[in-house]
């Protein structure tokens, strides 16, 4: 958690060293999705493109996008932590697509 708002404050080498600590954690997917995120968002502000694509590559196989077929895998009742993990990598996709087109 205190990833976020280091990040928010562009506090990025800080971001990545907390969030890098909670993938080393046994967190569940979607928390270390979350950290993925922020680890992508953090490496694209600092211009390392290809980290921060593998870092959201990571993120995204922890917690994918759901797909509007309808074959989607059952999410249950752990959606709020899916939702929680899908912002920010969202997010991250976006920022990566706008610095580096």
């Amino acid at each position: 958690a205190k990833a976020v708002p280091l990040y928010r404050l562009g506090r990025y080498t800080e971001a990545l060293e907390w969030a890098e600590k909670s993938l080393g954690s046994e967190s569940e997917a979607p928390a270390q999705a979350s950290a993925c995120a922020i680890i992508a968002m953090s490496h694209s502000k600092l211009g390392h493109t290809e980290l921060a694509r593998a870092s959201l590559a990571k993120g995204n196989t922890l917690t994918p996008n759901l797909q509007p077929t309808g074959e989607n895998s059952e999410i249950g009742d752990s959606w709020v932590a899916w939702l929680f993990a899908r912002i920010p990598l969202d997010e991250a996709a976006e920022l990566i697509q706008q610095s580096n087109p």
